[in-house]
């Protein structure tokens, strides 16, 4: 006789909104959490959960924001 709930087989429609907004837009986690109406951590629990579930999250700002700290300098640096 097992205790608690068990597992799920699949993210809700709600979760895979989540995952699916984290992905395709620059939106971040306060964003989200926002929107939704629940925590940053809450959605940084989803995005694990949708890991197990075969779901890649990737970070939309982090190919966006590698720009930002690329210089000239470090670029002259790399090269010489």
């Amino acid at each position: 006789m097992g205790r608690g709930r068990k597992p799920a087989k699949e993210l809700s429609y709600r979760d895979k909104k989540i995952v699916e907004r984290y992905n395709s837009t620059f939106d971040t986690m306060p964003r989200l959490a926002k929107k939704y109406g629940i925590t940053k951590q809450r959605v940084h629990e989803i995005l694990k959960r949708a890991k197990k579930f075969g779901y890649e999250p990737i970070d939309p700002n982090y190919y966006h924001g590698i720009t930002k700290f690329i210089s000239v300098k470090s670029v002259a640096k790399f090269y010489s």
